[in-house]
């Protein structure tokens, strides 16, 4: 920890240009489950009440290498943002080598967590408005994030065609559901699809966000990509919810989780189609979108040799292929 506080005095004059570096009392979080082999350093200026720095610190190359792209992705971004969205991520100060560490710095963001409703239970008035209340803010927010970073290039009508082709060969699904995966593909393909290359943050997830003064602010851009589709975001929301239900209700399998949480019936199911349907205003489908950001991710996740794609596989797989899945129209695509 001395190593790092070192670290900070010296780099402080160029993170805070005019400033003199102040005593710092760090404060040490694990990276959490996803992300075991790294810390997070608070470092708050002696005797304030809230910290000033954020440091990243990766123990291995694979944590690294998600350090660095966030570096790079919050570098980037912030030259194409208005204003009022700048300060809705974090600042990157710096990323280094520290010892036998890599630490990637930031400004800490003011805002508090959110509360985390759960949603394998039944609904309280205060899960629903927590609920809806983080749906609202973050699609309002992607939607704004992608008008922001347009670009007028196309993106290459086959690309999708190609990621459900990919999806069928990692995944290798039983003949019957494989079969309808390839029908899925070839029907992307016929509908020929173009969409205009954005930022999207690509893991919009309750536990990455924060809330100052009623707006959202959003951290963790180790996913982030300037060459998303518009819909990423918002269509990541289903599979999103249905990890979290599976997390909290201890579901024997990701499918079982789904259908407990994502059908109308259901509170959660109903205030998510009740966002989507207020937010979407893309000409391809929401079913199809789901589908396609489900496959993208598990993919991302599969080559990037992380623990999860499965999951997120079977989500994919489900929403095409499973007659539980089919029997929710508006998450289940026709084509």
């Amino acid at each position: 920890m001395s190593g790092l506080t070192l670290y900070a005095v010296e780099r402080w004059p160029t993170w805070f240009p005019g400033e003199n570096a102040p005593a710092v009392d760090p404060i040490v979080l694990g990276g959490g489950p996803a992300h075991r082999r790294r810390s997070i350093v608070f470092l708050l200026p002696r005797g304030a009440s809230r910290p000033r720095v954020v440091l990243k610190v990766a123990f291995t190359l694979e944590e690294a290498g998600f350090l660095e792209h966030e570096f790079q992705a919050l570098s980037r971004i912030r030259a194409e943002l208005p204003p009022h969205l700048r300060t809705s991520i974090p600042h990157p100060l710096g990323f280094d080598r520290v010892g036998s560490t890599v630490v990637f710095a930031s400004r800490a963001l003011r805002g508090r967590r959110l509360l985390v409703p759960n949603v394998a239970e039944r609904g309280s008035i205060a899960s629903v408005r927590l609920l809806r209340g983080f749906l609202r803010g973050a699609f309002a927010w992607s939607r704004e994030l992608a008008r922001a970073t347009r670009r007028d290039s196309d993106a290459d009508e086959g690309a999708l065609e190609e990621q459900v082709d990919r999806f069928v060969s990692l995944s290798s699904p039983p003949a019957q559901v494989g079969a309808r995966v390839r029908s899925f593909a070839r029907a992307v393909g016929r509908a020929r699809i173009r969409w205009n290359p954005v930022w999207q943050h690509r893991d919009v997830a309750v536990g990455n966000t924060l809330k100052h003064r009623g707006t959202y602010r959003f951290l963790d851009w180790e996913h982030a990509s300037a060459e998303s589709q518009p819909w990423f975001d918002v269509a990541y929301a289903p599979g999103s919810l249905t990890l979290l239900a599976h997390r909290q209700s201890g579901s024997s399998s990701v499918r079982d989780a789904a259908l407990g949480c994502l059908p109308t019936v259901r509170w959660p199911g109903q205030v998510l189609r009740q966002e989507m349907d207020r937010t979407w205003s893309h000409p391809l489908p929401i079913q199809w979108a789901v589908a396609l950001v489900a496959m993208s991710t598990a993919l991302r996740r599969h080559h990037g040799g992380r623990k999860g794609w499965t999951d997120w596989g079977e989500i994919a797989l489900c929403l095409l292929a499973d007659d539980g899945f089919r029997r929710m129209n508006w998450l289940a695509p026709e084509w």
